[in-house]
């Protein structure tokens, strides 16, 4: 054991890098704007994921539903609209995973 008292680590320069351009018109680039944008990519996949796996569902309540009011002799168009309504958050799913 020593008794030399514990050294403080080494000053290292901040995260920061030179950058051509960036949005604020700075020549530096911020890292926790990667990390913040990284977070709102994967927030953004997650609800795609989300409105696709609920329009799947309620398209194929829909679906079912518009069956039973055909067997059913019911001129109702509930169960379409249902299956409607799936569909297109189905595609607001796939927009917000695939950013088109």
């Amino acid at each position: 054991m020593s008794d030399k008292p514990p050294q403080a680590p080494p000053h290292h320069p901040p995260l920061t890098t030179p950058h051509a351009a960036s949005s604020s018109g700075s020549a530096t680039h911020n890292p926790q704007a990667k990390i913040d944008q990284a977070e709102h990519g994967a927030l953004e996949a997650i609800t795609g994921v989300w409105n696709a796996f609920h329009g799947a569902g309620e398209a194929l309540r829909g679906n079912i539903l518009k069956g039973v009011d055909t067997i059913a002799g019911d001129r109702d168009k509930t169960g379409e609209s249902i299956a409607q309504s799936g569909w297109e958050e189905i595609q607001q799913g796939e927009q917000k995973l695939y950013k088109r």
